[in-house]
Order: structure tokens, then sequence, then C-alpha cells
């Protein structure tokens, strides 16, 4: 035994460290092969690998039929000297949420203190490595606001929306997980090392490639699967076309699972958040919009709303955006969502202010607000909105002399 840990034990582990080298990093087939046999130990046992449909290069097999554990056993050592653990899927405490999703890890190394994620809310929150400001006030915003109320908030630990994500958290008495691309023992990006070690001490990193394990670009959008499998919603808070939250967002969904995302500027830094509304997700304008159907689920009440931080300054006139002076242009505005809505609803206001380039995103939500209060206009669902039903009710009197 080593540390306690009883001797079938150590050996399953160190079959599966076995394995998992032998495959190689980011290896399109190990998981297939190991859900062909029963277990680690009757893969171990195999003298002839079941190879159908499987393409496993001729150094994997060589390497397969290998059987001895000294590499392994040199590798679980190093482990215990830097302080990682690591659970296989055969372990207990694996989470159940893993083992859903498509081509879930075998091993996970983690340094930290690993939460039971099947009884926790986890919030999946993701971004943007150039974030605006706008971007960070309201990452900071939805992040702590969710940390407050006893969900795991999960990222990647990069530079921009990720970190400033798990700062939040932490900031907030809340707890966090980093799902890291790159080996459990190195820290990327090197900017980031004193939140990696606050996460160490007070949430937990996790990466599916052991110490000294050499990773390549393809491994960070790997990593993002396993982003979206421990979460039960992810958050999209600011992502330009191609971003790589795009890919958490639509393994997301693809596991049927809640994707959301604040409302946004529309800038090209933001095209990849506007096409996710587009694509149905859920445009939220606060925590509790979020959090509100899973309220049985949390150990803390949901706080009182504030408005998003695009809200707290709505009265101040942003670059490039339309302010809303007199009463004339209110009711411009007024009158076209009323149109829009009873022409094309139910839909987003982004799509609404992506058709009338006249009205900004903030606007048109000030004046969807209206026409709910006024009875005219109906949020549903998903962010969307739809004019009421039933005769069309007379637009707002336009007098230009006004104001």
């Amino acid at each position: 035994m080593l540390k306690g840990l009883p001797d079938k034990e150590l050996d399953g582990r160190l079959k599966f460290i076995w394995y998992v080298c032998a495959c190689g990093v980011d290896s399109a087939f190990s998981y297939a092969l190991y859900s062909k046999y029963v277990d680690i130990y009757e893969l171990y046992e195999a003298e002839d690998y079941d190879m159908h449909d499987l393409k496993i290069p001729d150094d994997v097999l060589r390497k397969l039929y290998d059987k001895r554990l000294e590499d392994a056993f040199e590798l679980f050592k190093k482990c215990v000297a830097m302080d990682i653990k690591f659970y296989s899927i055969e372990d207990k405490l694996y989470p159940q949420k893993l083992k859903k999703i498509k081509d879930p890890p075998l091993l996970l190394f983690f340094k930290g203190n690993f939460p039971d994620f099947d009884k926790t809310l986890c919030a999946g929150m993701v971004g943007t490595r150039n974030m605006s400001d706008y971007g960070k006030k309201t990452a900071e915003y939805l992040a702590g606001g969710i940390a407050s109320c006893g969900v795991i908030v999960i990222s990647g630990l990069a530079k921009g929306i990720d970190g400033t994500c798990q700062r939040a958290a932490l900031n907030n008495g809340g707890f966090t997980v980093g799902v890291i691309g790159n080996s459990i023992d190195s820290i990327y990006p090197k900017e980031n090392a004193a939140l990696f070690n606050k996460v160490y001490k007070y949430g937990v990193v996790i990466s599916e490639y052991w110490p000294g394990c050499a990773t390549y670009k393809t491994s960070f959008p790997r990593r993002n699967r396993i982003i979206a499998g421990l979460s039960d919603f992810v958050v999209v808070v600011e992502a330009p076309d191609k971003s790589g939250a795009l890919i958490t967002a639509s393994l997301a969904k693809r596991q049927g699972k809640l994707v959301c995302v604040p409302p946004m500027p529309l800038t090209k830094e933001n095209a990849g958040t506007a096409s996710l509304v587009r694509g149905g997700a859920r445009m939220i304008m606060s925590v509790s919009d979020i959090l509100e159907e899973y309220e049985v689920l949390l150990p803390h009440t949901i706080p009182p709303d504030l408005p998003l931080p695009s809200l707290l300054a709505a009265e101040k006139t942003e670059v490039g955006e339309t302010k809303l002076q007199t009463r004339a242009e209110k009711e411009h505005a007024y009158n076209y969502l009323l149109d829009y809505l009873d022409e094309h609803g139910p839909v987003t206001l982004t799509q609404a202010a992506m058709d009338n380039a006249r009205f900004s995103l903030k606007e048109l939500m000030r004046v969807a607000t209206e026409l709910e209060l006024d009875g005219y206009a109906v949020r549903l669902p998903g962010g969307l909105y739809d004019a009421v039903l039933g005769d069309k009710v007379p637009a707002a009197r336009i007098n230009e002399n006004q104001t």
C-alpha cells in the first residue's frame, strides 16, 4: 500500500495510468476501446484487442501489449509527491455527470478540494479572452451573484472572461473549478499564477492530462466537453464569432442543458453571443433569471436583483450609442418594437435591434419593459418577446414638437 491506498485500488489506478499513457494525449479511440471491456482489469488482461471500427496505431498496440507497470508506478509516486490526486472513471467519486457525455475522460487529475458535482448545482461560465470593460463588469456581476447563492462556478482559468468569473466567485465567498487544457502540474497562462494558487486553496483545478504530459492546441477545445459535462447550465458572457466559448455552448446544448447569454452591444466582438441568441439561448437580465428555476436546489437564498452593469449606467451615453433624449424619439422606438413584435414575434430583442440599426439593444430593452408594463407585450422563456394576443394595440402618438 501507498499512503493508505488499498492494494487492489492502487493496482486499478496503475492500470488506468498505463492505459491512458499508452493511448497518448487526446486519443480518439481510448474510451471507445475501454468501453468494449467490463473494466480496466479485463482490458489489461486481454491478449488481443477488439479493434473493430477502431484505427489504433501500431506503436500504441505495442505499448498495450507491454504489460509492465513500472512507469505507471513512477508517475503515481510523482503525483503523490506533488499533492496531485486523481480519480478513474471506475471510482465512486468520479462525477456521474461526466459519465453521461460523449468520450468522457478516463482519468481526472486534480489539485485542491474535489466537490460532489452530482449533489451541487454547477454553472459553466465562459467567454472571450479579449473582453471589453462591459464584458468584465457583466462577468463579475453574474459570477459573483451566482457563486454567492452556493452554485459552483466552472471555467477554464484562461485570460479574460474565464479568469474574471473565477476571481469574482472567490471574492464572493464561492467555490470555483478550473478545468485546464494543459498538464495538471503546469500553469497557463503564467499571468494567472496568483489565481491558480487561490483556486488550489479555495477550489479545485482539474485536468485529464497527467504531470509532465505534453499538450497541444487541440487539447484546449477538448477540455470544453468537461466544462459542459460538469455544468448544469452554461453562461456565455461575451464571445466573438468562432470563439472557444461557443464550443462549450454547443456541447452543453447537445447535452440538453440550458445556455444563457446576457445582453451585449451589437459589435463584431459579440457576434458569437448574438448567434447563440438566434439559436435559442436564453437572454438573461439578472442572476435570478438563471437561478429561479433551480431555487429549491440552492443552499442560499437568491439575493434581491440589481440591474446588469449595462443598466446601472442607462442614462450615460456610450460611444456609438444613440441616446433616447426626446419623448418623440422614445415613441419612435416604442412604435417600432410594438410593430416588430406584432409582425415577427416571438423574437429576441437582439434580433429586433439587428433589423433596425437606429435603436440599440439597450434602448429596446427599456422599451420592452415599458411595453410589458403597459400590457402590450409579454416576455416568454428563452429571452423571447411577443405582442399580446388579440387586436393590435394602438401605437403611441408622436408629436414631433414635444421634448
